[in-house]
């Protein structure tokens, strides 16, 4: 998946409140996210995962929004490099 592709499906899962699946792509991605160094995305991005399993959908909403943006904006810096 591109960035754009990823932030699509996370959407796409978060509002079809689909958890597990959503717990999943977030893991993959705090792991990409800390093999670049972002890690603060990475934090972030466990944080979420835990919210996802354990279907804390308060955790969910207060987070999402701020994941979406700060990898949306990783991804115009990576695709600025190359």
């Amino acid at each position: 998946h591109s960035a754009e592709g990823h932030l699509n499906e996370l959407t796409k899962l978060f509002e079809a409140s689909e958890w597990q699946q959503l717990s999943i792509e977030l893991h993959s991605l705090k792991s990409t996210s800390l093999a670049i160094g972002a890690n603060g995305l990475s934090a972030l991005a466990s944080s979420l995962e835990t919210a996802a399993k354990n279907e804390d959908t308060q955790a969910l909403q207060n987070g999402m929004q701020e994941f979406l943006s700060r990898y949306e904006a990783l991804g115009r810096q990576l695709n600025s490099l190359g």
